[in-house]
């Protein structure tokens, strides 16, 4: 954390006393509306930035506490490790008023009437008029003061709003949000209506707010979603981890060699360049091992790559498409291209290797 400022240092001997160094504080409150920023989220409204006295403030562990529930965390919510490293950043070098900043809510009387606790809300002797809604372990450093953004909204978007601000990034060192974190906010979504229980409803949503999160397995993600809440997705999305556990649980066999000369193994089917190295490799091995018989348990698969993607009125298409792709493949290309070497039609196709060698190649020249 950072800061170039000599009334930084005023204000940080201020974090853990009682005195009220005026000036000092107006110059880190000038900072933190000069250079702070929040996550945007829908339904989630920025009201004013603010430095609070942790005292005022509600933090999540209290709130876990008194059965609040402030923010959406599944697992850990606070990293012992995290704040020791925070403490020492604060520390050394002072608030970090350019990363993003925690946000708080206000406490109101709708606020506590929703959580059954009494209004005004005190706690161990403090009146609380503040709850966190993100940057955890940032309020559980050592100081007294907490530099935030006040934010505003029904309590769900608040509550989405923390997980959104822990979407995994390259940019931030964060604890980042688990997926079953996103999975409680989106179930709690449905519940109240702000999410729609249908697959595209999931998908916008994660693609929306969430698109980090089981980037790579989007769709078995929706798919697990929507089976929390009881509904299946009309195409049961796989690929190779899930399709194997699939096989194993319903058929009880295991993927691999079975003996000397049988082999076991899913492929996914829909994406044309992946389709070509499978046949490939599945033509070479039925060449070179021609007594072993390759068992393939195919799916169609979904996302990116895939036209048209598998629905209800085209799966059995692709699925004959993909049962008779490889005598298509031999037939169309395999065998026409080995005839034409084989007579002397083939063209000439020339490779040059580019130099790689640093101090022992020649850039301009070809190896």
């Amino acid at each position: 954390m950072t800061t170039l400022t000599d009334n930084f240092k005023k204000l940080g001997k201020e974090f853990n006393s009682q005195t009220d160094d005026h000036a000092s504080r107006q110059a880190e409150y000038l900072k933190l509306k000069t250079l702070g920023r929040i996550k945007n989220a829908p339904g989630v409204d920025f009201k004013d930035w603010a430095i609070l006295n942790k005292k005022n403030v509600l933090s999540h562990a209290k709130a876990k506490e008194l059965g609040i529930k402030c923010q959406t965390r599944k697992g850990m919510a606070l990293f012992p490790a995290t704040i020791a490293t925070i403490n020492e950043d604060i520390e050394q070098n002072g608030w970090d008023y350019y990363s993003f900043q925690p946000a708080v809510s206000e406490i109101t009387e709708e606020f506590c009437k929703e959580n059954n606790v009494p209004f005004p809300l005190i706690v161990d002797g403090e009146e609380k008029t503040h709850i966190v809604r993100d940057g955890n372990n940032r309020f559980e450093t050592d100081w007294d003061l907490f530099p935030c953004a006040v934010i505003e909204g029904d309590e769900y978007d608040l509550k989405r709003f923390g997980t959104i601000a822990n979407v995994p990034d390259n940019k931030t060192k964060k604890n980042d949000c688990s997926y079953e974190d996103v999975i409680s906010i989106i179930q709690e979504g449905f519940e109240l209506g702000k999410v729609e229980k249908t697959e595209q409803g999931v998908l916008d949503e994660l693609i929306a707010n969430f698109k980090e999160v089981r980037k790579k397995d989007r769709k078995i993600f929706v798919a697990e979603i929507l089976e929390k809440s009881g509904q299946k997705v009309n195409v049961e999305p796989f690929d190779i981890p899930k399709a194997e556990a699939h096989v194993k649980e319903h058929f009880e066999l295991e993927m691999g060699i079975d003996g000397d000369y049988v082999t076991r193994e899913c492929i996914g089917f829909g994406r044309v360049n992946d389709e070509y190295r499978s046949y490939i490799r599945l033509i070479g091995n039925a060449w070179k091992f021609p007594k072993v018989t390759q068992n393939v348990y195919a799916y169609q698969q979904h996302g990116q790559g895939v036209t048209p993607q598998p629905d209800e009125t085209n799966i059995n298409d692709k699925r004959k498409r993909t049962s008779s792709s490889i005598e298509d493949f031999m037939h169309e290309f395999v065998l026409p291209a080995s005839d034409a070497w084989r007579k002397g039609e083939f063209g000439a196709i020339v490779i040059r290797h580019l130099a790689q060698l640093n101090y022992k190649e020649n850039p301009n020249e070809f190896q």
